[in-house]
Formats: structure tokens, sequence, C-alpha cells
């Protein structure tokens, strides 16, 4: 919240804050020399919880919001307001800070809906992963809609992937961990992101 000057050095790198506290990315070299900085909010709260490189240094960051978030550090604005009280997000940027796409979803109501883990393959198909509340949350960052609806008064887990290996090592985990709870574990729900059609509940 403020005003923050990411340059250690006796330089000055600042970022405003659009008023609430928001998500930022830093980057330095191997000796803490300042190399670039960005954030992204709004009047609300933003926390990342997840970031990720591709092979051609392009940043994913993924977390939670809510109210009204601008995503575009630039002088532009990609406004995406929360449906619920906190709403999921993931955005691309390049290795500069200029944003490149950005998605968010959530449940209505006092639904917590958060994008935990954010990987990106050799292909560089983007799987994210975290939880969700609500009904009828779309998980399609297109035109068209995937939603997906928990089957628990809090948070179910969802994943977004294309790999049918995903789904084998969901299925292991799943067990594994309700051997080590001795209970059932909340349901997870798999997705394919870059084409939507295909909805898997474990």
């Amino acid at each position: 919240m403020g005003t923050c000057d990411f340059d250690p050095s006796a330089s000055t790198a600042t970022v405003v804050s659009a008023g609430g506290n928001e998500a930022f990315v830093a980057k330095y070299d191997s000796n803490l020399g300042y190399l670039n900085a960005f954030g992204f909010g709004g009047t609300g709260s933003e926390t990342p919880y997840s970031m990720a490189l591709d092979a051609t240094g392009n940043i994913y960051v993924g977390g939670t919001f809510n109210g009204t978030c601008d995503f575009d550090p630039s002088a532009s604005t990609q406004l995406i307001t929360s449906n619920g009280s906190n709403d999921l997000f993931f955005a691309k940027y390049t290795n500069a800070g200029a944003l490149l796409l950005s998605f968010g979803t959530g449940g209505n109501g006092t639904s917590s809906d958060i994008t935990r883990k954010i990987a990106v393959d050799a292909s560089n198909n983007i799987y994210i992963t975290g939880q969700f509340e609500g009904t009828a949350v779309d998980f399609d960052p297109s035109a068209s809609t995937q939603t997906l609806t928990s089957n628990s008064v809090t948070q179910d887990i969802f994943l977004q992937n294309t790999m049918q290996v995903a789904i084998l090592f969901l299925r292991i985990a799943l067990v594994m961990l309700e051997q080590m709870l001795g209970m059932a574990c909340t349901s997870i729900l798999l997705q394919k992101f870059s084409y939507p059609e295909i909805m898997l509940n474990l």
C-alpha cells in the first residue's frame, strides 16, 4: 500500500499502489542488482500465491483478489471485478512486465477462491491448481463457459491441465491422502485448460 521503492541501491525504482494491498513482481540479478519491478491491483486486496516462467522468460502469476483489479501495470487498463469476496486470478506478463493476458473467476457471496500453484510445460501449456467454492464457477477464459460447482460447503480443489498422466497422479494422490487421514477427502476436479470441453470429477 502506498509507494514502494524496489531498488536496494542508492537509485530508486518506485511502484505506486492503487489504494489497497497490491501484488508485485520484482527481478534482480545474482548480486541483488535491480532489474525490473511492476505491480498490479485495485482498491481491494491482491495476494499472489504462485509464479512460474516459461522458456522465453514470460511471467505467470496466480493468486486471489477482491473488488475491481487492474491487471495491466501500464497506463492502459485491464479490469476484472470479483464475483465473491475473494476470486482466483491468473495473469501472464512479458519478462519486462507487459500484460499479455489475465483471467479471474470465482463463486458468489463469501466464497474464497485461490490459485495455489502454476506450472508451464515445454509446449507452454499452462496448468493451474487451487481451491474454489460456489455454484457455476466458470473456468473458461473465452466467451464460452465451462462451469464447475463445489461439492462441499467449503472449498473444493481444482486443477486445470491437459495431460492424462495428471489424471493418474491425482487418483494415486487422493487414495494416499485418504489413507493418511483415514477419511474421505474433498473431491478433486480436473479440467482441461486450453480446450475446456473435457472435464472430469474424480
